[in-house]
């Protein structure tokens, strides 16, 4: 399994961001210049510390000092900026007449002492046709307290995020759990926040865990109504019936492949996602969340001109029209206990808990794959129910992040449509290929691979599906493709299959031989009667502790 430093777990959370929330002591702005005859208004700000003098007595010797405006109404922005390295104090930033924030930073130095890293200024700075002077006072802050644990144990790299209420794309610092538990900040230890101002914190970020406590879902006052965060967690019960004989661990839930779509956390816990390599015999990794090679991802089907059906939301990835995930509410779960071939895992669900439902009921099987080789497969046995028949395309969707950084990935299609791919371009990352290999009753009908900023609607979904829109490579960046077969016509009472292979390798001739090995396997299994009859298991379905909440990868500035 790959190692990990201790705060890069706060890299793709919701305002948990090395890269969102890292110092930057540019002069440069933010925002398009003004190009009006008439220049902005200035406003310049002098500095000071705790005890009323310049703010350079409480820094280092030539400390840099950052400060920025915001423009708090939506489209909220980080807009213009202006620094001075001590022994200087004055910042000058120019903006259009409005109303702004100002956010002033100092350097990422345990030298600051219990400084907030960043300061907002909570009233706003009215911009009319003058030049204006607002001086700015930094208080010491307060440690934010609470802890990370797992089982009563603390558990270390968990990420925490925490943005600005008044302004959320706004990121105000970020950090993660150390050794004993407690909040550490990127750069110093403990976590300091400032007094007086509405935060809002990213949901806690480990794999394999059900919440009973966390980051509060809103917004908050620090220190008076939240002065501490606790992660409270303990192993989730998706982890007994998670697929790991082989060195790629996958949870499957319904119509979720990995177990990372947030509405059934608070019954079975997220899952392990989809990891690899793992050792066999060793436990997968609760931290940090790009131990998971998969985002979200499972099944979709498409009927055109404009219907889909996913077993996770996608709420942020693609357009839905009423809900955001259509399979696998009413999920019924059943599975054997591991074996030397592995374990077989089954639900039983529909769409009927789907206001865009058409009566289709999922009978989803998955089998361990046969070492040395790397894959799990996925039966999927598509049964119509409703009144009409039915033509659609099924197949499978993902957002994967492969190695640790989600937006250096390349995304490929071979051996004829039937394998979907992506590997990181980075040549430093571990170099893992990841995807999918596709097969069932119909044959391959659609490859799309494209960019996280572009949100196809659901008619270009379905097509997508089909075929009518095909991209068979992209890349680099934050992908997410499309794989699919069909068209499958369903009258009442018919079904039909797709099977999906998740299959990995350390590199791409690896990936094809373990693609080829699930296609085999996928032959044989077709011609024989599967079903989880081995003394079938099942868990707690209560919901335990708090609902889940989705993770994001929206990078606040």
């Amino acid at each position: 399994m790959r190692a990990y430093p201790l705060l890069r777990a706060s890299l793709l959370l919701l305002g948990a961001l090395w890269l969102a929330c890292a110092p930057d002591h540019r002069k440069s702005l933010l925002a398009p210049p003004s190009f009006s005859e008439v220049a902005d208004p200035i406003v310049t700000s002098l500095v000071f510390g705790p005890d009323g003098s310049t703010i350079c007595n409480s820094l280092p010797d030539g400390a840099v000092v950052i400060g920025r405006l915001i423009n708090p109404n939506p489209p909220s922005f980080v807009g213009q900026g202006d620094g001075f390295a001590c022994p200087e104090n004055t910042l000058a930033m120019d903006g259009p007449p409005g109303s702004w924030l100002m956010r002033v930073e100092l350097p990422a130095d345990p030298a600051i002492g219990s400084l907030p890293w960043r300061h907002l200024e909570t009233d706003p700075v009215v911009f009319g046709d003058a030049d204006l002077r607002r001086d700015v006072q930094i208080l010491n802050g307060t440690p934010l307290g609470g802890a990370a644990t797992i089982d009563g144990n603390p558990l270390e790299g968990v990420g925490l995020g925490i943005v600005y209420d008044q302004v959320p794309r706004a990121g105000a610092t970020s950090g993660g759990s150390g050794a004993d538990g407690s909040w550490h900040e990127f750069f110093r230890s403990p976590f300091i926040l400032q007094n007086g101002v509405r935060y809002r914190a990213a949901p806690c970020g480990a794999l394999g865990v059900q919440f009973l406590e966390g980051a509060p879902a809103g917004g908050f006052l620090f220190p008076s109504e939240v002065n501490a965060i606790n992660c409270t967690m303990t192993t989730a019960s998706a982890v007994q019936f998670s697929h790991a004989l082989t060195r790629l661990v996958v949870t499957p839930m319904p119509g979720d492949i990995g177990g990372q779509s947030s509405e059934l956390f608070d019954r079975y816990g997220n899952g392990w996602g989809v990891q690899f390599p793992v050792t066999p015999g060793t436990s997968p990794a609760h931290v940090p969340l790009e131990a998971s090679h998969m985002f979200r991802g499972g099944l979709m089907i498409g009927i055109a001109p404009g219907r889909v059906l996913t077993g996770t939301s996608v709420e942020g990835e693609m357009q839905c029209v009423a809900a955001c995930r259509d399979f696998g509410l009413d999920g019924v779960l059943s599975f054997t206990d591991p074996t030397p071939a592995g374990r077989k895992v089954m639900w039983r669900y529909s769409d009927a808990t789907s206001t865009e439902g058409v009566g289709l009921r999922v009978v989803q099987r998955s089998f361990d794959g046969v070492p040395p080789n790397d894959y799990v497969l996925f039966q999927f046995s598509i049964q119509n129910l409703g009144a009409s028949t039915e033509t659609l395309y099924a197949g499978f969707w993902a957002d994967w992040d492969v190695d640790v950084d989600a937006f250096d990935d390349v995304g490929f299609t071979e051996m004829g449509g039937r394998l979907m791919y992506e590997t990181s371009s980075d040549p430093d990352d571990a170099g893992t290929y990841i995807g999918t290999l596709l097969g069932g009753d119909a044959p391959i009908s659609g490859n799309f691979v494209f960019r996280a900023a572009v949100f196809r609607d659901t008619i270009q979904q379905v097509q997508a599906l089909s075929g009518a829109l095909r991209q068979e490579t992209d890349g680099p960046g934050d992908l997410r493709y499309i794989h699919g077969i069909g068209p499958i016509t369903l009258a009442r009472g018919r079904k039909a299959d797709l099977w999906i292979a998740i299959v990995a390798g350390e590199n791409h001739d690896q990936l094809v031989a373990n693609a080829l090995a699930a296609d085999a396997d996928i032959g044989r299994r077709r011609v024989q009667a599967v079903d989880v009859t081995d003394a079938p298991r099942t868990v707690n379905t209560q919901a335990l502790g708090i609902p889940g909440r989705p993770f994001s990868k929206t990078r606040p500035q």
